[in-house]
């Protein structure tokens, strides 16, 4: 299972559940969770400490709760995902999505139904809209995502009534994938006729939430719910929304982390069309179909290729002996057939894997070293993975492949 890592003189049910109990105490955030861990190293020392006296970053009413040890709670949402057959993610697992961390306010920990998430491989991006939609936006729904399934996109929409749960449904009916992010447990089935639409996402994708199996879908989550959804995607696209919409919040989150915006035209006299017609006029991209959304990112078919033949990406070589722009000496790849290693000629991707060479370094450090914006660098450590150039280890570390076969 997904964060089921095994440490010194704990099992992995037990870490579960210390993970599940941390993670639900109110005052716990991202960074003081990390904190904690730099204190006691440990999970199961955090929980088994009997003292958290002199940790400034703690109140006092953050020690009190450090302090009730009753994981009854924990052990019954484990319990449940098991019986789901459900992932449980926590901050400092590997397959935490990397994109997610560095949102404002990142999820200390996510519970997944479906297909094993592979997050930063894919392309993703969110497709929103209003829960009373037109024809209009339903139709443009339609095209958008069947447009993006085509050049191996992943969808992820908020499987709420009207522009969400159509883009999870065109997504699925064209043969892609799509993640659907939740207001509210992942055992919840809300709206109450999404319940069919909820088991075709599990079937052929994931559905995510922050909130533990069994959570009611409460109006306030949904705005929470939303970071999410523009945490994980490269970009948001807006179909249709009036201007007080929920669309409009995840469009905000997705400019305060840099991410790409779009907007769906609308006509100016109807009322909710007119969030997109705003979007447009701040500075979002106009667009018509799935090209003029690709067009803005640095994707190009290889990334297409690798993630609709996935099995491809598989089989490739991973064998690198030494790879540098301006070695002269530089051994190129052993190859039996096209396909057997990757070769790349891009400045950025071969500064990389230069470092590299050094040994294992942590994503954000390679982000610094080469001074170069965080989203080219995370694409480019998605495209070297994707063809086995290099591999994520433990936490967001990167090294050389070392020519294992997957």
């Amino acid at each position: 299972m997904i964060g089921e890592m095994k440490m010194e003189g704990i099992d992995a049910y037990t870490e579960k559940i210390y993970k599940v109990w941390l993670a639900e105490k109110k005052f716990i955030t991202a960074e003081k969770l990390m904190l904690l861990l730099k204190v006691f190293k440990r999970i199961d020392r955090i929980y088994e400490s009997k003292s958290y006296s002199g940790l400034d970053f703690l109140t006092d009413k953050d020690k009190r709760e450090l302090l009730d040890k009753n994981t009854i709670v924990a052990q019954g949402v484990v319990e449940k995902m098991i019986t789901l057959k459900g992932e449980i993610i926590f901050y400092t697992d590997k397959d935490y999505p990397y994109m997610l961390r560095h949102i404002d306010k990142p999820p200390c920990i996510l519970y997944a139904r479906g297909l094993r998430p592979i997050w930063d491989k894919l392309m993703n991006i969110a497709v929103v809209g209003t829960r009373h939609c037109s024809n209009y936006g339903e139709r443009a729904t339609e095209e958008i995502c069947k447009g993006l399934v085509q050049h191996g996109v992943t969808v992820v929409s908020g499987m709420a009534r009207g522009i969400d749960s159509i883009a999870a449904r065109a997504t699925l009916d064209a043969g892609g994938r799509t993640i659907a992010i939740l207001g509210n447990g992942v055992d919840v089935v809300y709206p109450s006729e999404m319940g069919d639409l909820m088991q075709r996402i599990i079937r052929t994708g994931t559905v995510i939430s922050e909130y533990k199996p069994g959570t009611r879908p409460d109006n306030w989550r949904f705005p929470l719910r939303n970071r999410i959804m523009s945490g994980i995607s490269r970009g948001v696209v807006v179909v249709e929304a009036p201007r007080k919409s929920g669309a409009l919040i995840t469009a905000r989150l997705a400019i305060e982390s840099n991410k790409e915006v779009f907007a769906v035209p609308g006509d100016i006299f109807v009322p909710q069309q007119e969030g997109t017609n705003l979007l447009i006029q701040q500075g979002a991209k106009l667009v018509r179909n799935a090209e003029d959304i690709l067009e803005e990112f640095s994707y190009d078919g290889r990334l297409s290729t690798a993630v609709q033949k996935n099995d491809r990406a598989k089989r490739l070589n991973k064998e690198y002996n030494k790879i540098s722009a301006n070695d002269e000496n530089a051994v190129e790849p052993k190859e039996t057939s096209d396909e057997s290693a990757y070769k790349t000629d891009d400045e950025t991707e071969l500064k990389i894997m230069e470092l590299l060479k050094d040994g294992e370094k942590n994503g954000d450090e390679i982000i610094r070293l080469l001074d170069a914006a965080a989203s080219e660098v995370q694409q480019k450590l998605v495209m070297l993975e994707m063809y086995g150039a290099i591999e994520r280890v433990s936490g967001n570390n990167y090294i050389l492949s070392k020519g294992k076969e997957q």
